[in-house]
């Protein structure tokens, strides 16, 4: 063979430096996707947490207000120093609120103490619950965030409250009662 021809010779693969250039590119653009697909995945699973919350808080509100305006009394049930629930007592029906680690429980009775219907509204990421009646017939329930809980992207979310005013679906003059 002569070395003229062996130098005009095409080169037929790929030398294994090419090779390992590559695929460490190859390897390169997969992980960078694969960030970008976690951070969007995350990013997905926080908005549907906000969302699921936001949720909830709309449910509860419309809920307890119905409640509360429809109430002729409501008392705070306490269990020693800590808030167990809420009663609220309508012409023909009772509302129970109760709180455990998890729930706000809400039980519709009828006047005697049948149950009607239940609900449970989820709490735990929202913070803690405090019912509050003030003397002038208005009874709220107020959510307070603590902890990274308060860490969200809904504005004035740290003092966040449902206020309403007992008895306000009852003709004026009609004597409503706050128990304390």
């Amino acid at each position: 063979m002569n070395i003229r021809n062996a130098s005009r010779r095409e080169r037929r693969g790929y030398s294994l430096i090419e090779t390992v250039v590559v695929v460490g590119a190859v390897t390169i653009v997969l992980s960078l996707c694969g960030l970008v697909l976690h951070g969007m995945l995350r990013l997905d699973r926080s908005g549907r947490k906000e969302f699921d919350d936001t949720g909830t808080i709309t449910r509860l509100a419309r809920q307890f207000r119905e409640d509360i305006h429809a109430g002729r009394s409501a008392e705070i049930i306490r269990e020693t120093d800590t808030q167990k629930g809420l009663k609220v007592v309508g012409e023909n029906r009772i509302i129970i609120y109760t709180i455990d680690g998890t729930h706000l429980h809400r039980v519709e009775q009828n006047g005697k103490g049948e149950p009607l219907g239940r609900e449970a509204y989820r709490v735990d990421r929202l913070g803690e619950i405090h019912f509050e009646e003030s003397n002038e017939g208005i009874s709220s329930i107020r959510l307070k965030f603590i902890g990274d809980r308060a860490r969200t992207n809904l504005p004035h979310r740290s003092d966040l409250g449902i206020i309403a005013k007992l008895g306000k679906d009852h003709p004026p003059g009609q004597r409503l009662e706050n128990k304390p």
